[in-house]
């Protein structure tokens, strides 16, 4: 239904199916809310078929694997590199703590696929032509380099990045009036002026906006925010494994908190009580 909405409310229709890249970086904008709930309803789906099967061991864990491949393989359409890694990353999260521990040498060589597939799904998407441009893809530590050694001149904004970064949850169907420039495209729009209008959003180190805030200070706050919220579930969730939500939690919080440092809790907030809408029903009918 999500992915229905985002296609329809984006204007990117059909090209959602047929190069799901180029509506990802075009058609996303003004229906951010719908592409989000789609993401998140792969992730749940993913909890879901963990949680109700539970295997165990080797053996059973093959047996689910193509469905979990398919499930995976569907992140292709989402146009976003990040939505297969950590969707990925979950199932390997659940594998190590319900199955069996990955050795050294083989989570080097999954490690090594990982890469390659990034690598991989970056040609076939279109993103690059050739293995150098591939990895020139990880040019946002440039481009993080060029904002710091300018940082006199934009900063600092003593919470104006910060506080502008709110307008994200608010889908511009509810604001036509949001502005383009906000949070970290502050930055964007100072080293690159009107980038955002043309629909370019180039990357930075996440703790880019904080730094533009309070300087190394936002840094370090950010860092220890994000390390005390991780290690806190995830002590929670080793300690009662039975609990899917907290397994969610402990996923969401080593795996992808990075990418919302300081507000990532309300991100946190709204995957719990979705959670609680929809896996708990359902759990307690197969119960």
């Amino acid at each position: 239904m999500n992915f229905y909405l985002l296609a329809t409310a984006g204007g990117g229709g059909a090209l959602w199916l047929s190069d799901p890249r180029e509506a990802y970086q075009y058609n996303k904008f003004g229906a951010g809310n719908y592409y989000l709930f789609w993401i998140w309803g792969i992730s749940f789906l993913l909890l879901y078929i963990l949680y109700t099967i539970r295997p165990t061991t080797k053996l059973e864990f093959l047996k689910i694997s193509p469905l979990l491949m398919i499930i995976l393989c569907s992140t292709y359409f989402t146009g976003s590199k990040q939505v297969l890694m950590v969707n990925l990353l979950l199932v390997i999260f659940y594998y190590v703590n319900y199955v069996k521990p990955i050795r050294l040498k083989y989570f080097v060589l999954l490690a090594a696929g990982l890469l390659a597939g990034f690598l991989s799904l970056q040609l076939i998407q279109g993103t690059t032509t050739d293995l150098g441009g591939a990895f020139a893809y990880f040019d946002y530590f440039q481009k993080t380099i060029e904002f710091v050694s300018k940082y006199d001149q934009i900063g600092p904004k003593y919470g104006e990045a910060f506080l502008s970064s709110f307008w994200g949850y608010i889908p511009r169907s509810f604001a036509p009036d949001k502005p383009l420039v906000y949070g970290q495209i502050l930055i964007q729009e100072f080293l690159y002026p009107g980038a955002a209008d043309a629909g370019y959003y180039p990357a930075f180190s996440p703790w880019s906006f904080l730094y533009l805030d309070f300087w190394i200070f936002g840094v370090a706050i950010s860092g220890f925010f994000s390390g005390i919220l991780s290690w806190v579930f995830y002590e929670l969730f080793i300690k009662n494994k039975d609990d899917i939500f907290l397994f969610s939690l402990a996923v969401q919080a080593t795996i992808s908190l990075y990418m919302v440092p300081l507000h990532g809790e309300l991100y946190l907030a709204a995957w719990f009580v979705l959670q609680r809408i929809i896996l708990n029903f359902g759990l307690l009918r197969v119960k």
